[in-house]
């Protein structure tokens, strides 16, 4: 039988983790996972799984805030790419009206 944790998924929303079901059955997979891994047996999750959720949400932030600055900086070299070839266009005209 799988334990489920209604417990700290309530606390943890009571903190402002909001998840749906499946997320929170995810998490709860990940935290087996890592407490095998480590040598655990199934009464590590409590510890773990708090933590577990913490670490998702500050990825997924981590991951957005990244993805903005990419996104930030492809539309910065877009603009001065554009700015150049208009300065460039300019140029020419102004080089053959001379």
């Amino acid at each position: 039988m799988k334990i489920e944790y209604p417990e700290i998924r309530e606390q943890m929303r009571s903190k402002g983790y909001e998840m749906s079901d499946q997320e929170w059955a995810d998490h709860i997979a990940y935290a087996r996972r890592k407490a095998e891994v480590a040598g655990k047996s199934e009464d590590y999750l409590p510890l773990l799984l708090p933590d577990v959720v913490k670490e998702h949400c500050i990825r997924t932030a981590i991951n957005s805030f990244t993805m903005g600055l990419m996104e930030l900086e492809r539309q910065i070299k877009e603009h001065f790419k554009e700015v150049n070839e208009n300065a460039n266009t300019t140029s020419k005209t102004t080089a053959t009206a001379g």
